[in-house]
Formats: C-alpha cells, structure tokens, sequence
C-alpha cells in the first residue's frame, strides 16, 4: 500500500491527526472543558481540531488515572490541556508533567483558581488558539499501514449488521493485517457460543485459552443480570440470528489468526508473538 505521512512523536510512533485535546478532570469541569472545545468544532478553520475527552469521578482512581495520561500521550494528539475544579482526587500535576516529557504542549487550568467559570473558559480558548498554530510545526514524515493501531467498536447492532457491516469490517480487517497493521475488536459478550471457532485460530495455546477465559468470564457476569434478557440478546447481538449462525458469521468475518487479548485496557498483551 502506499505510504502517506504522519506526525512524529518523540517516542517514534506516528499519528494520522494532530489534535488538541481538552481533558474535563472531574464532572464538575466538564462544562468549562465543553464550552471552551465549542467555538472550535463551529469554525470550518479548525472544525476537528479539538476534542474533549475526561473523567466524571471525584474519588481516587488509578485506572481512570492511566487511561487518561495514555489519552493524552496517544500519538494523534499534539497538545492536552486539563481542565480542573481544584478539589478532585485527579493527579493533574502528574498528567501534564508526562505529556511535558512526551514533547507536547500541556497547560492546567484551575477553575476556583483562576476565579471561576467564565475566566477559565476564556483562557481555555485562548491558550487552545495559541498551542494549534504551535503544534502547526509538528514534523510530518512518512508513514505507512503498517504504523497503525486500527479498533473497532459497535455502532449498535440490527437485523442486517450480521451479514453486512460485520462481514466488511472484517475483509477491511484483513486487508489492514495483510499490511501490517495491528487491529482490535472488543465486546467479548457478543462473542458467547464462538469462542471455540475463535481459539482455533489464535497463534498458540496461551492466546486460545486466554481468549476462551475471557468469554467465559464475562458469560459468567451476565447470569448475575436478568438472563431471561441479557445473555440470549448478548448471543445474537451481533447479527440477530440465532446462536450457531452468529457462531459461523464470526468466524468468517474475522479469518485472521489472533496474536494476543488485551486484558482491562490496561495495554498488557499476553506475549504472542514467538
């Protein structure tokens, strides 16, 4: 496939798009962190731009803590600025001195510190207008599929999904591996009553029982919800058919072998790759 280019991040990997990302550290920032993203996504010059991503917690939370710092430092984004009421359990100090050390821009906003809502949000928006002709000098340079990181994620299922974006999601997926990407599906639920079909194929033992362990977990997890509902909608969820057809559609949607199964999302993969 032909190369294309990309933004270089100090760490070597590449991003396909260079955004600002404004981070909500708590519910109670999340309008001043929506109000400052807002006149961004309304102007055509930089409509796409900025983003606003968070957390609604106030209470001490080490994976929402990791998840956020690996959001801020992902290879798409050029910049972060969080966005904080002063009184949350978040370690904003933290956040913004590894996407410091990262070689982004980063800046903190303090709402109680600054003097309140309508002055946070103006010097949000202006330190955003500010870092975007910054991050403007980002170098590009080449960079190909095989630099990529690809996920999917259901846009919601119907009587058709099963037989029609499924399937193409998969040959997309195929074409995007042959290349050398890496590419990732999740909703283990939608998986129940194919996990056999689906540890077949994994590239050695361990990713097979990891991938059969996982379904079973999450199948034990649904019998605790009303199963009268729950796990038989979980079964065809994914094509509305019955159980061994959603069997048969996973498998020929993804052909591929499986390398590894991400745990938590906590980026740990169990080794594959012998």
């Amino acid at each position: 496939m032909a190369e294309f280019k990309g933004y270089l991040r100090s760490d070597g990997r590449k991003g396909i798009r260079n955004v600002v990302a404004v981070a909500y550290l708590v519910e109670c920032s999340k309008f001043v962190a929506n109000r400052i993203v807002a006149p961004f996504e309304i102007d055509p010059a930089t409509e796409g731009r900025v983003h606003e991503i968070g957390f609604p917690g106030c209470y001490p939370n080490a994976h929402a803590e990791k998840i956020l710092s690996q959001l801020a430092t992902h290879p798409n984004v050029g910049a972060v600025l969080l966005v904080s009421l002063g009184c949350e359990s978040m370690n904003r100090e933290r956040i913004e001195k590894l996407v410091l050390e990262s070689g982004r821009p980063a800046a903190s906003i303090g709402i109680q510190e600054v003097g309140g809502t309508e002055k946070a949000i103006a010097l949000g928006r202006e330190w955003v207008a500010d870092v975007l002709k910054e991050i403007d000098n980002v170098p590009m340079v080449p960079m190909s599929v095989s630099d990529l990181s690809v996920a999917t994620i259901c846009g919601g299922s119907d009587g058709t999904s099963g037989v029609t974006a499924n399937p193409a999601v998969g040959v997309a997926f195929d074409k995007l591996v042959d290349a050398g990407a890496t590419c990732v599906f999740e909703e283990t639920g939608e998986l129940i009553g194919c996990e056999t079909d689906m540890a077949s194929r994994a590239i050695n033992d361990d990713v097979a029982k990891a991938l059969v362990s996982s379904v079973e977990k999450r199948q034990d997890s649904i019998k605790c919800l009303d199963t009268r509902v729950s796990l038989r909608v979980m079964r065809t969820a994914g094509c509305r058919l019955s159980r061994k057809n959603h069997s048969v559609l996973i498998t020929k949607v993804v052909p591929a072998k499986f390398r590894g199964l991400l745990l938590r999302v906590t980026c740990h993969l169990i080794p594959a790759f012998g």
